[in-house]
């Protein structure tokens, strides 16, 4: 009897050791009950080269069995709750995202019809945003001599060691490039349809024709203005006939090289 305490003890940690591998591997429960019942007799047959109480060794076996079966069970059916736990998170944490994602393209929306609400007012309290293509920028420099450009910066990258592309910012340059964007205020409704007069306020509120069409988020082009008349001035296209020819459209020049040549040509 005195060897009954270590019987038990290392029953019990075979035991231990049997169900944390049971455990951590997905199996079926009647595979894991195997498991342990042929290791439970492997291990009995070991221990009876060792001593002679066969019978305490036999009961200990059995109880240390029906424990290992019981955990065995408990840690099945345990795992497979932690597992439909875990897939119900990760449902739950998607919908989650999904509904996020979902409120934010709606806030967007939102957003977006509101801006064009204000874009489609005839008159306009304060400025809003448009958007502006290269004939809005050629039209805009060609008959007013406005650059509408914006700085852009480009970052500056290189190999390192090892082929890997790294970024330097103190090496970053600056790039002028068109603006893809412009400020305007509606003032009112002119005659033409669809052209409005309008103060530029990112260019001392110049005054400008614009051609827009409710609906659109971008302004098509700029018409010249008789600033006494306050409205588009047609004797523009004869006296500067040239101008027109030779700038509009012309991809080869910048949008600052197009207001340059108005200034000189139209400033006396």
């Amino acid at each position: 009897m005195h060897y009954g305490s270590e019987y038990w003890i290392f029953l019990l940690q075979a035991e231990t050791s049997i169900n944390d591998v049971l455990i951590q591997n997905k199996g079926t429960l009647v595979l894991h009950l195997l498991v342990v019942l042929f290791v439970g007799w492997l291990i009995i047959s070991i221990i009876q080269f060792f001593v002679d109480n066969w019978s305490g060794i036999v009961t200990t076996f059995w109880w240390v069995v029906g424990l290992t079966i019981v955990l065995t069970v408990w840690s099945h059916f345990s795992g497979k709750a932690d597992e439909k736990r875990k897939k119900q998170e990760e449902i739950d944490r998607r919908r989650r995202l999904d509904e996020e994602q979902k409120k934010f393209e709606k806030e967007e929306q939102e957003k977006l019809r509101a801006l064009q609400i204000e874009r489609d007012r005839d008159v306009q309290n304060t400025a809003c945003v448009y958007e502006i293509g290269r004939h809005g920028n050629e039209t805009l420099a060609l008959r007013y001599g406005i650059a509408n450009t914006t700085v852009e910066n480009v970052p500056y990258f290189y190999t390192a060691k090892g082929g890997v592309q790294k970024r330097n910012p103190a090496r970053d340059t600056k790039k002028i490039t068109d603006s893809r964007t412009v400020r305007v205020k509606k003032l009112r409704p002119l005659k033409k349809p669809n052209t409005y007069l309008v103060e530029l306020p990112d260019y001392r509120d110049r005054r400008a024709i614009i051609v827009h069409v409710k609906g659109e988020p971008w302004i098509k082009t700029f018409l010249p203005l008789d600033p006494v008349k306050e409205d588009e001035d047609k004797s523009w296209y004869t006296k500067f006939k040239d101008l027109e020819l030779v700038l509009k459209g012309n991809s080869s020049m910048t949008i600052k090289e197009i207001a340059k040549f108005h200034i000189e040509k139209t400033v006396n």
